[in-house]
């Protein structure tokens, strides 16, 4: 009895979006109605969780299945398709292109928002490229006074007749 309450709840939603849909002169599928009346019902307490949350599940969990038949019309439209196939790999290439750019801008945008609002060392008049390039000029600093040392020990073990050719001691 409990599931078929809730999907009564759900099913009285659904017929909400579709008037919503016959009503208002928007170019909005009924189901996005649907989910935005079923979201405000939700979020504003008018529905709790509880009173759809089983069937809710059990709708997601059979949701592949009612992708077979689409799938199935999908493949019958392939030979019709083909011509356009080279379009539609430019146009699938481009599209995440941009959506990869755009996404790594906002990314970096926000990130460096974050650090000046954390007023940390990150932001203290240098920006990360300036920091790395300290770290690298410090690490080579650092090698080039190791091999020096090296290099001094080396000369004091040649003078000192230990380091002979093909002998490392």
């Amino acid at each position: 009895m409990r599931i078929l309450k809730q999907m009564m709840i759900i099913g009285v939603i659904t017929f909400a979006g579709e008037l919503c849909n016959l009503l208002l002169p928007l170019p909005v599928p009924a189901s996005v109605y649907g989910m935005v009346l079923l979201f405000l019902c939700l979020q504003t307490g008018i529905l709790k969780l509880s009173q759809v949350e089983d069937t809710a599940d059990f709708l997601v969990a059979v949701m592949p299945v009612m992708f077979v038949a689409p799938c199935v019309s999908l493949m019958d439209t392939v030979p019709g398709v083909m011509d356009c196939i080279p379009a539609l790999v430019i146009i699938t290439l481009l599209t995440t292109i941009m959506t990869m750019s755009v996404t790594g801008v906002i990314a970096q945008w926000m990130i460096r928002l974050r650090r000046k609002s954390e007023n940390t060392d990150w932001n203290k008049g240098a920006d990360f490229c300036e920091i790395a390039h300290q770290s690298k000029i410090n690490i080579e600093s650092n090698q080039m006074d190791t091999n020096a040392a090296g290099n001094k020990a080396g000369n004091n073990r040649r003078k000192q007749g230990t380091l002979r050719k093909g002998n490392v001691a």
